[in-house]
């Protein structure tokens, strides 16, 4: 079955893990399991759809360039060819949808959120 996950962005629907209902989970979305759509999205398989802000684009050589999202507050990386960002003219400011294609999560649930430069159970981060 599925689990419903609610986010000020929208709601992400990922494989049913144990948790109590209300609880606070930790999510790893990957950069690569990220797609970004302007306007509206019809006819397609994803279906964790995020409403999102286009933060920062990373000055980086080669042909992917990583998109900082902003969720309502919380970053998400997206990994997007720099053809794609070019065309779907991404830039600071802009409105977008964030797709999901995937998401994995930590089996322990988060006792409470996390604090910057600290992970949910309370480790630091690099």
């Amino acid at each position: 079955g599925l689990a419903t996950l609610e986010h000020r962005a929208g709601v992400l629907r990922v494989p049913a893990f144990a948790a109590v209902p209300g609880s606070l989970v930790r999510l790893r979305i990957r950069a690569r399991d990220v797609a970004v759509a302007i306007g509206p999205v019809d006819g397609i398989s994803i279906r964790n759809r995020l409403a999102a802000t286009v933060a920062e684009i990373a000055d980086q050589p080669g042909p992917a360039v990583d998109v900082r999202l902003d969720l309502g507050g919380e970053a998400l990386i997206a990994r997007l060819t720099r053809d794609a960002v070019n065309e779907l003219d991404l830039r600071p400011g802009r409105a977008v949808t964030a797709l999901i294609k995937s998401v994995v999560f930590e089996r322990r649930p988060s006792r409470s959120p996390a604090s910057p430069g600290q992970d949910a159970s309370g480790g630091e981060t690099g």
